[in-house]
């Protein structure tokens, strides 16, 4: 009798790459939280988009207290976190005599330089 089997593949390191967008996942989107309060259980989003949506909502409605500060210093970090981690920063190729921050419009975003992520 004979047997057939197919030896056990070595578990495989993730790359460095692949380290880093687990990093910047957990930085940007950690994972729900669930909690029991009063009424029941609850759970926590901590992703920064949602935090984000929330605050800029807080704003419009006139609250601006330091739940507000606290979640736009919070975001602040975690962005910085993120380009410490992909290593980026933003380069000053000419003098000048000053430095202006603004948002990028959506016209100005270069859709060419948008990866699709394939589903696996």
């Amino acid at each position: 009798m004979k047997f057939f089997w197919k030896p056990k593949e070595a578990p495989v390191a993730p790359t460095i790459a692949e380290q880093q967008l687990e990093q910047i996942c957990n930085i940007l989107f950690p994972p729900l939280e669930l909690k029991e309060i009063t009424e029941g259980k609850c759970h926590i989003d901590r992703s920064l988009d949602t935090n984000l949506d929330v605050v800029l909502i807080d704003i419009e409605e006139g609250f601006t207290g330091p739940s507000v500060s606290g979640a736009i210093k919070d975001a602040i970090n975690r962005l910085n976190k993120v380009r410490h981690i992909i290593g980026h920063k933003t380069e000053v190729t000419e003098p000048a005599d000053y430095l202006f921050v603004d948002y990028m419009k959506p016209s100005e975003i270069d859709e060419d330089l948008i990866i699709p992520i394939s589903e696996p």
